[in-house]
């Protein structure tokens, strides 16, 4: 999170910066990454848009259902790559 997020934002597309129509990917391209030290970018928005306040809304959503069916001290949420190119849309 908040990459990583393509079956979160198929069914709830305003998650992204780029609302639309998305589906689950089965295998498809996701990223295209450069190499040569340029920095990858994203094919598919799969990344959710954290200026939008009800991103906020859904986590909290979700973090708090995650808490009742795990109940330890930590959630590891990820911080993985995120293309963001379209961030800067």
């Amino acid at each position: 999170m908040p990459g990583h997020s393509l079956a979160a934002i198929a069914s709830y597309p305003e998650l992204t910066s780029t609302p639309g129509t998305y589906a689950v990917n089965s295998g498809e391209q996701l990223m295209v990454w450069p190499g040569g030290g340029q920095h990858f970018y994203g094919l598919i928005d799969n990344s959710l848009c954290p200026a939008r306040e009800n991103v906020y809304d859904f986590l909290d959503k979700v973090f708090a259902e995650l808490a009742q069916l795990f109940p330890f001290e930590y959630i590891h949420v990820g911080g993985d790559e995120t293309a963001r190119n379209f961030w800067e849309k």
